[in-house]
């Protein structure tokens, strides 16, 4: 479907196509960092009032978004993957799952004959051929340009050092073959040698592969892979009525929280015992899930906290705010979560932007009709955010976080001019002095008046990069907390919902000449 600029937007407000939705859309294809700021800014748009999947779904099938670039949209899954494995890589192997994950089980699963992704499996190799000169196994997603043997472990510690380091690039795209034009096969990586500098550990990345692969292990989501803690509310009385009134005074509301406590590995696929409990959860009434924790006590690490009074009336106070009326215990409960397990809500998050995405790429595509999905189950996707739809409040000050890790990433980025961080203006960020004196002690050379400059935006590209980030409600106003954590050292560094803001759209961050 073809939309001119003066025709009436299909989305049913009335208004031209010009001055309504065209709006939301990037306008051309820019560079790798660009690109993730002006598709940052296109979803941020999709949800600046609320998650309305429906409308959402009107857009695609309407034709508004088919003018977006597949160039653009695969681009930014990568973006959307590297945040994944920065953010949830940590937390996995080392506070949840110590020594009780598997990667080299992954690639069994991958080429098991009925596997969804089996159907490229040859396209790859026909690929790979031409780009390294050799018939490469599918036992990796990692792929290095020199004939050396890579343990998947290995593997992922150089993808996860080149995400953190903007050290890749060279987006290489299917132009021709079964599958039509703009597939996105892979990309390149290296790492960086931290005592000459050089580089090393040269490879290709195979996109699909490595995708499938995050979402396996670093989702964080039951429905990709593996869950390493989960969070919910339960009320003094979990009847429907009550989750469903509205709600205006102190409730006793508890946050339960619950990890692994056994040795069970989990290797890439479906099973695993976290995974059994959030498929029991869905299905049992509160009672039934307290008894199911019960018998299940040497699996499951479950603790119990009230919120108090005073919080109670504070998280209240800033939802009604935010949304301009009152909300029932549902809507508070979900509203609030992000600010009592931020790990587990940005996880969700990022799925939810990479489920879309992914969508959205499939029903644009040139090859959807002759594909392995239908429209039809685009759309049953698409459908399933709708579970999100209480998540509003919790996305809006999420998109933020995306444009400080692509602003770490531009500072990265080594095919750029540099920054001088003089340049940039860090009013509002919140620091402490004693940790910037010792800073400006063991760095004489930087110039007395860029050492604040410095030491603000070193603390702020180690913590996304090791996804130290927490989020605090005071004086119904939000704060970000970027948190340096090495040996034995921890510094934190803090900024307000709104100075945050002004701090990402300065536009020394997105010149180019």
């Amino acid at each position: 479907m073809s939309i001119n600029r003066n025709d009436k937007c299909p989305c049913g407000s009335d208004n031209k196509y010009k001055k309504c939705c065209m709006r939301i859309l990037p306008v051309s294809s820019k560079d790798y960092l660009n690109n993730n700021f002006e598709m940052i800014n296109f979803y941020k748009k999709l949800y600046q009032d609320e998650v309305n999947i429906d409308w959402i779904t009107r857009q695609l099938t309407s034709g508004i978004f088919s003018s977006l670039l597949l160039r653009d949209l695969f681009r930014y899954r990568v973006f959307i993957d590297s945040l994944m494995l920065l953010f949830n890589k940590e937390k996995l192997e080392k506070k949840y799952f110590r020594r009780k994950i598997i990667y080299k089980d992954f690639f069994e699963h991958l080429n098991s004959s009925d596997h969804e992704m089996k159907d490229f499996l040859d396209l790859y190799r026909r690929f790979l051929r031409e780009k390294v000169g050799r018939l490469v196994p599918m036992n990796s997603f990692y792929v290095p340009y020199s004939s050396e043997e890579t343990r998947p472990y290995d593997q992922l510690a150089r993808v996860r050092n080149a995400f953190a380091h903007m050290n890749y690039g060279h987006f290489e795209f299917l132009s021709h073959g079964e599958y039509g034009t703009e597939y996105l096969i892979g990309y390149s990586i290296y790492n960086k040698d931290k005592e000459t500098n050089k580089s090393k550990f040269h490879g290709f990345i195979l996109e699909p592969v490595l995708h499938y692969f995050i979402q396996s292990y670093f989702s964080n989501y039951t429905s990709y892979g593996i869950v390493y803690k989960h969070t919910w509310f339960s009320l003094s009385s979990m009847s429907e009525y009550q989750y469903s009134s509205v709600i205006n005074e102190y409730t006793d509301i508890k946050v339960n929280v619950l990890t692994y406590a056994k040795d069970e590995k989990y290797t890439g696929n479906s099973s695993h015992e976290m995974i059994s409990f959030t498929k029991n959860f869905k299905q049992l009434n509160h009672e039934e899930i307290m008894g199911y924790i019960k018998s299940h006590s040497a699996e499951f690490k479950h603790s119990i906290y009230t919120i108090s009074k005073e919080e109670f009336d504070e998280k209240l106070k800033f939802v009604q705010s935010e949304v301009g009326r009152e909300v029932t215990a549902e809507e508070f409960c979900y509203s609030i979560k992000f600010l009592y397990d931020f790990e587990t809500e940005f996880s969700n998050f990022l799925v939810h932007l990479m489920q879309l995405n992914d969508r959205i790429i499939d029903y644009i595509s040139p090859w959807i009709e002759n594909s392995f999905e239908n429209k039809d189950n685009i759309l049953s996707s698409i459908e399933e955010l709708k579970e999100d739809k209480y998540s509003w409040l919790a996305f809006k000050y999420m998109f933020p976080i995306l444009s400080v890790i692509n602003i770490c990433l531009r500072f990265e980025d080594d095919d750029l001019f540099e920054i001088n961080p003089k340049n940039v203006d860090i009013e509002g960020f919140v620091i402490d002095n004693t940790n910037l004196e010792r800073f400006m002690e063991k760095h004489p050379d930087i110039e007395e008046e860029h050492k604040k400059n410095v030491y603000i935006l070193e603390r702020l590209r180690n913590s996304v990069a090791h996804g130290h980030i927490h989020l605090t409600l005071k004086d119904n106003s939000m704060s970000y907390q970027f948190t340096d954590i090495y040996n034995n050292r921890s510094e934190q560094i803090s900024i307000s919902y709104f100075a945050l803001n002004q701090f990402i759209d300065q536009s020394v961050f997105k010149q180019r000449d």
